[in-house]
């Protein structure tokens, strides 16, 4: 057997670090794939910010050298680097909004500023700020410009809501075992809960409790980003498809007992894929 070619660069970034979103990017249109894995590496560049500083400043740092990057390409001058030039490539083409990467940028500036423990509403207003405008940038790519207004950009980040707060669910045990506070502040103190409570081998019902609410909420999310993809085009909805596996895995979450540590959370067999599938070819999210 012919060994497989290599992926280009960001194509392998985005099936590595999310081979969900990887898996929904193939489901769009050939012509604007490259440019939605282009986008989608620029988002995983941004998000793997706050675990590579030690510090604000340094990742305030690392958000202005890439503010400096997208000021390049709009100079013509783009950096030798290999999420910059596709994104370059992506913005010549008329497909990715230069406004909008800024603001990506903008919004991982302010998380990475706050000193406190987010609450829920720091958290959403992240996903919705920085997760929401790469999905309505994907939305622009895949639809055009002419593709606007409240009920898109509701449907971005309503979408991005249901995906953030549901893979903070399913890394919860991981990070908690690094010694991160990653469920919302407010919600283990609802439920007399902290970081050391979440470690508690002997733990009590309450913090199944404290991932029901949160489990919830995020299917809220998931139903509140369907009623409104059905107002978009067929042919954009694909930006949005990750809704479906967030859908999946708050059933596979709720059929573990709300329990961040069972082991079965962990096991992603190809059956999430196929039913991703199917909603894709009907058009749905």
């Amino acid at each position: 057997m012919a060994p497989r070619e290599p992926l280009p660069a960001c194509a392998e970034l985005v099936r590595r670090d999310d081979p969900d979103r990887y898996f929904c990017d193939l489901m769009a249109p050939p012509a604007c794939r490259e440019g939605l894995l282009a986008l989608h590496a620029f988002e995983l560049e941004l998000a793997r910010i706050p675990d590579r500083v030690s510090e604000p400043m340094l990742g305030a740092i690392r958000l202005q050298w890439w503010r400096e990057s997208l000021d390049g390409i709009a100079a013509g001058t783009p950096r030798r680097h290999e999420v910059v030039l596709p994104l370059a490539a992506a913005i010549d083409r008329g497909g990715l909004e230069p406004a909008l990467l800024h603001r990506m940028i903008d919004a991982w500036d302010e998380t990475l500023a706050r000193e406190d423990a987010p609450d829920l509403a720091d958290i959403e207003g992240h996903h919705r700020e920085a997760g929401g405008t790469a999905n309505l940038a994907a939305l622009r790519l895949l639809g055009g410009p002419a593709l606007d207004g409240a009920m898109v950009e509701r449907a971005a980040g309503e979408a991005a809501l249901a995906v953030g707060l549901t893979a903070m669910l399913l890394h919860g045990a991981d990070q908690a075992r690094r010694g991160k506070r990653v469920l919302p502040r407010d919600v283990l103190a609802r439920h007399g809960l902290d970081l050391g409570s979440m470690l508690d081998r002997e733990r009590d019902a309450r913090m199944r409790q404290a991932t029901e609410e949160l489990a919830l909420r995020a299917g809220g999310h998931v139903d509140a980003a369907r009623k409104l993809a059905r107002s978009l085009p067929p042919g954009v909805r694909s930006a949005l498809l990750p809704v479906a596996f967030a859908s999946a895995d708050l059933a596979r979450l709720r059929c573990c007992g709300h329990d961040l540590f069972d082991p079965r959370l962990q096991h992603r067999g190809i059956g999430r894929q196929l039913r991703v599938l199917v909603r894709a070819f009907f058009g749905r999210i």
